[in-house]
């Protein structure tokens, strides 16, 4: 295969190349949550499935599972007010299509491209999985931050400074 060749740094979100992590992401951020709750994401995941969710939709089912993308409820941001019903839909096609294609399991190794991955050690997002996709870099660094949930530089914003100074200085 050849080598392509890139001159800037790389970050991969975590949902990385591994699709068995929208399992184990949907059992963490259902954690807490009560029986009516996880109906209601169900109920609005089916239509959103089926191109027919809203707008209205798509924010309420936000509003349940959000908090959950953090450790402490102190540290969450309020969610966003916003989400493009069209946009959600077709990037959770496109998500499907490229793990069916295994796009990332085959066009990650032929890249000499150094990648470098923050995650908070209580993600929702699983730790194996950006394990996973890190090990198909040739250079590949990881930190992990604990105490930390989805979004590290709202929980542990200096933490996360910390992480990212020393994976761009190579000192981890």
């Amino acid at each position: 295969a050849p080598r392509h060749v890139a001159r800037q740094r790389g970050q991969i979100d975590p949902l990385g190349a591994d699709p068995a992590v929208f399992t184990e992401l949907d059992a963490n951020l259902r954690r807490g949550m009560t029986d009516e709750e996880r109906r209601r994401v169900d109920e609005i995941e089916e239509r959103r499935r089926g191109g027919e969710a809203t707008e209205e939709d798509l924010l309420e089912r936000l509003r349940l599972v959000w908090p959950h993308y953090f450790v402490k409820s102190e540290r969450a941001s309020p969610p966003p007010q916003h989400i493009g019903v069209r946009s959600s839909i077709e990037t959770n096609r496109s998500i499907a299509a490229h793990y069916d294609a295994e796009t990332l399991v085959f066009g990650l190794p032929g890249l000499a491209l150094p990648a470098r991955f923050v995650h908070g050690e209580s993600d929702p997002m699983p730790l194996a999985s950006t394990e996973r996709t890190a090990a198909l870099f040739e250079d590949a660094r990881m930190e992990v931050i604990p105490d930390c949930g989805h979004f590290p530089w709202l929980e542990q914003p200096e933490a996360f400074r910390g992480a990212v100074e020393r994976l761009v200085a190579g000192d981890v």
